[in-house]
């Protein structure tokens, strides 16, 4: 995969296919509005906001970790025993209490039945300050599933990189077509 600003680009080696484009398909793919500054910050355990920025986030302790939500706990639950819907989404955001780093947001929404799950563990220091996640694990659960497991190798900060990135001539392009 080779993210820019602008533009996505990924190989699937197992299926020999490609694409190469914008955005849009991403998110068609999703089904959900994403832009290059979420798909970093999820890459490297920021905060991602998929709630209004009108909306009050609540805070909490749960598990021994502090909590940031749209919803509180108390409500969900009341919510879940008595099997009321609820309409709105609910995203929730658990951060290590030691150094506040994420490792966990969690969103749902309510109607359709969709949630994202995004677990980030092993943190290491780069560059002997700032605390990285080594592994990430993703959890999409919609009208197809989705499973995702990164284990970063390699992390460098503030340093230009080359990613080389060659499409061998047998593979089969992925067109995205806006529907």
């Amino acid at each position: 995969v080779l993210i820019t600003k602008d533009s996505v680009k990924f190989l699937n080696r197992i299926k020999n296919q490609f694409f190469v484009g914008d955005y849009a398909f991403i998110s068609k793919l999703l089904n959900t509005d994403l832009d290059f500054e979420m798909l970093q910050s999820l890459l490297v355990g920021n905060s991602v906001e998929f709630y209004d920025e009108d909306e009050k986030i609540k805070s909490g302790v749960d598990n021994c970790q502090y909590t940031l939500g749209t919803i509180r706990k108390h409500k969900l639950k009341k919510v879940m025993e008595k099997g009321k819907e609820l309409r709105e989404p609910a995203q929730s955001i658990y951060m290590q209490p030691d150094n506040f780093k994420i490792v966990r947001i969690l969103f749902y929404e309510f109607n359709p039945d969709r949630s994202f799950d995004a677990q980030f563990s092993d943190f290491t220091k780069v560059d002997s300050t700032q605390q990285f996640p080594q592994k990430i694990k993703y959890t999409i659960v919609a009208k197809k599933n989705v499973l995702i497991d990164i284990n970063y190798t390699k992390i460098v900060l503030n340093e230009e990189q080359s990613f080389p990135f060659k499409i061998p001539d047998n593979y089969e392009q992925v067109v995205y077509k806006e529907q």
